[in-house]
């Protein structure tokens, strides 16, 4: 993201910035900390990455968290939050075994819930929760809060639908894929920032 357009988002309301800070393939997003850098230039307040895991390759959970947040943590510490968002969802990318899922989520929380400095949330919906995991009943990480998606154009939770022990979500994506500012987003409702 460029200073011009973080600059059009702050001055279009926007309070908010979650980068990716990891991709799918396991190596770290660089372009999330100009991003970020980007966003707090332009005074945007908050300024989250999202750790999108790599299931299946042969990179723990763990070293791949610690590589993603050593990369922040040297290049760009004071434009990040610290909040890491761990994104659960494409079941397609996890192994075909919700047993195996289950334990590596599991070590992603853990290594997450014990990296100093860091602090942990979830991003997932309803159906990849129960298609990953095999029950919507799955609840472990449920004291972290959950950032759901549920593509219904509406900015509020009256929508939300009990999974994974939570009762009420930290934030919800509502629109998913479109533009602002000439840039690619996601669309969030986020009343506690």
């Amino acid at each position: 993201m460029s200073s011009s357009t973080a600059s059009c988002f702050k001055n279009n309301g926007y309070t908010t910035v979650i980068a990716r800070g990891w991709y799918s393939y396991g190596e770290v997003d660089k372009d999330g900390c100009s991003s970020l850098k980007a966003a707090m230039t332009a005074g945007i307040a908050h300024r989250d990455v999202y750790f999108f895991p790599c299931v299946t390759c042969s990179t723990s959970a763990a070293s791949q968290l610690a590589s993603m947040v050593s990369y922040y943590k040297s290049n760009c510490s004071t434009a990040w939050s610290g909040r890491v968002w761990l994104d659960v969802e494409a079941y397609t990318m996890w192994t075909g075994s919700t047993t195996a899922n289950r334990l590596w989520y599991q070590q992603l929380v853990d290594a997450c819930k014990s990296t100093a400095g860091v602090s942990c949330g979830i991003y997932s919906s309803y159906y990849n929760w129960q298609d990953i995991f095999g029950s919507t009943s799955y609840s472990y990480g449920n004291s972290l809060p959950l950032w759901y998606a549920h593509y219904d154009s509406m900015a509020g939770f009256s929508d939300f639908n009990s999974f994974g022990g939570w009762t009420k979500p930290w934030g919800k994506q509502y629109i998913g894929d479109t533009t602002a500012c000439s840039f690619s987003i996601d669309v969030n409702y986020i009343p506690a920032y």
